[in-house]
């Protein structure tokens, strides 16, 4: 299976041990100024998915890298009224997710 399948699955079940299973034991998420160790990450990805505050990732989801050591994915969410085309970026290490960086533009 790939990792694209994989990651899809995971979030699109709101699976939280699906999700910390793709996530490196030394991983940093980075969005703007906020940078979350891999626990910390898995704690709030874990209260989204209990409270139903989760994200839909689904959006216009587009896969734009799924290599050996990269993944990207591309989705569509408004924030604050407006849609933004968020990019996730994720560099791999030992087939999971090492450092995870966010990106948002409004379109």
């Amino acid at each position: 299976m790939s990792f694209a399948v994989k990651v899809t699955t995971a979030f699109d079940n709101r699976d939280i041990n699906a999700i910390a299973a793709l996530c490196h034991e030394d991983m940093v998420f980075v969005d703007d100024y906020d940078m979350h160790a891999r626990d910390d990450w898995l704690a709030i990805i874990g209260k989204q998915i209990e409270d139903g505050s989760m994200v839909d990732f689904s959006r216009e989801r587009f896969i734009v890298a799924d290599r050996r050591d990269i993944f990207a994915m591309e989705y569509v969410r408004d924030l604050e009224g407006v849609p933004h085309r968020i990019t996730n970026v994720c560099l791999k290490r030992d087939g999971k997710f090492w450092r995870f960086q966010v990106n948002r533009v409004p379109v």
